[in-house]
């Protein structure tokens, strides 16, 4: 089963990527990268990682618009202050 037609699987990340949560070693991985492919989306990133990137980002698009937001906003904040 693909593990993005989970839904419960698919919160349980969310919730763990906006700190909501404590996080899974997929969650954790996803959240550790979070910071790097969402600034300027992806652009340093490689080929493969923009794959990834292109897909995750169309998938949470068109089934989470919600929290697609609140992720890049949340990140995006956390990105500014550390600049």
């Amino acid at each position: 089963m693909n593990r993005l037609t989970d839904k419960s699987f698919v919160r349980k990340q969310l919730d763990c990527i906006l700190e909501r949560r404590p996080c899974d070693k997929i969650g954790q991985n996803m959240k550790d990268l979070i910071p790097i492919i969402a600034y300027n989306n992806c652009q340093r990133c490689n080929p493969l990682l923009k794959q990834r990137y292109a897909k995750l980002r169309n998938f949470m698009l068109h089934h989470y618009p919600n929290e697609w937001n609140a992720i890049i906003q949340h990140y995006s904040k956390r990105l500014s202050i550390q600049g």
